[in-house]
């Protein structure tokens, strides 16, 4: 059986809130973390924290968001797992995708997150359309692993669904979904390497 393997990026494998360490830039950071945590929390809908984001992190020049972005530190060993299996794994971000792509670039897989459809505008993801792209890439099984509530959709759409704590606890609806509850990186792995 063919696996592929989902991560959340910024609940899942980075070691810091990405979106408020952007903001910071511009002295936004409190603002976007109020924002961030109400995103996780199922407050806002996707697609109006989206644009929200989109409007304080607008602010910024790209370049400035993705060296910023590419300096953040990431837990190493979910790092590792992706790019030893960087084939296999995929990361999906709820946000701009030129925001996060240096990320990606640096674990070496693909990243789903949310197209720019003109010149700063873009579009929120659909996690449907992911799930079926990575299906069609000829995979049978779909591992994915989250923790807020943005999750939701593509853990619900995975054959095996996995909430993970190793920053926050995981929100409630993503425990729902979740085949297994791991709070720990080291353990996340381990699980990982047996699915």
């Amino acid at each position: 059986m063919s696996s592929a393997f989902l991560f959340d990026l910024e609940d899942v494998l980075a070691d810091v809130d990405l979106l408020p360490s952007i903001a910071s830039d511009i002295g936004g950071s409190d603002d976007m973390a109020v924002l961030t945590r109400a995103v996780h929390e199922g407050a806002f809908p996707r697609d109006v924290a989206f644009r929200l984001q989109c409007l304080i992190l607008g602010q910024i020049p790209l370049g400035s968001i993705q060296k910023i972005a590419s300096q953040l530190p990431l837990k190493p060993q979910i790092q590792r797992f992706i790019r030893a299996s960087r084939d296999r794994c995929f990361l999906v971000a709820h946000a701009r995708e030129a925001w996060v792509q240096p990320i990606a670039a640096d674990c070496g897989c693909r990243l789903f997150a949310c197209p720019e459809v003109e010149p700063g505008d873009s579009v929120c993801l659909d996690d449907a359309v992911v799930l079926s792209e990575i299906r069609a890439n000829g995979f049978d099984r779909i591992v994915a692993i989250g923790s807020g509530v943005s999750s939701v959709p593509f853990l619900a759409g995975a054959d095996v669904a996995i909430a993970y704590g190793g920053g926050r606890y995981p929100v409630p609806a993503v425990i729902a979904e979740a085949d297994y509850v791991v709070l720990e990186e080291g353990a996340l792995c381990r699980l990982l390497q047996v699915l």
